[in-house]
């Protein structure tokens, strides 16, 4: 569409030398046309008159067809703009998908550490209460075996609540990457 409208006006300008050419007698004129050539330059201004109008009409006739191409390009620029910013909202949930996946991912191994941490704190409390030996009631010795065996309860019970933690964030897991 834009050749045409730049062919359009490239041969209307054409016309306007070829006539102008011939009104001055560089062209020699076509016998049918038989027009006058001018005296003087008012003459020439007058003889253009004509022609003006016409391209006055031809040139709002372009201004209308510039008017329909640029709202085609602003509509297909509204369009790719509507594209991209689809494009890009989904770009979005999946980096916040994948953020939430790696923080899920971070928890786990922390949680996983630490139950290895605690497990093998519980089998050393679990030791020291077998090596422990026999005691008298009411001794000191009675108050450290008590403590340890608070440590060794204390310790079973952040394991159990890890654990059920591990398995919750497990199925956060597996349902986001469903």
């Amino acid at each position: 569409m834009k050749k045409a409208v730049l062919f359009v006006f490239a041969v209307l300008v054409g016309v306007w030398l070829a006539y102008i050419s011939m009104m001055v007698g560089i062209i020699p004129q076509p016998e049918f046309l038989a027009l006058t050539k001018p005296d003087k330059f008012s003459e020439l201004g007058d003889s253009l008159a004509a022609i003006d109008g016409l391209f006055t009409a031809i040139a709002i006739l372009l201004g209308l067809v510039a008017i329909l191409l640029q709202g085609r390009e602003l509509q297909a620029s509204t369009e790719a703009q509507t594209e991209q910013a689809m494009a890009l909202k989904e770009q979005m949930q999946q980096q916040e998908t994948s953020n939430r996946l790696n923080a899920y991912t971070a928890r786990l191994q922390y949680l996983i550490a630490d139950n290895e941490r605690l497990e093998r704190q519980a089998a050393n409390v679990k030791g020291q209460i077998d090596n422990f030996g026999p005691y008298d009631k009411g001794t000191p010795r009675e108050e450290d075996l008590t403590k340890l065996w608070d440590i060794l309860k204390a310790t079973q019970e952040r394991r159990k609540r890890q654990n059920l933690e591990v398995s919750e964030i497990d199925a956060k897991i597996k349902k986001l990457l469903a």
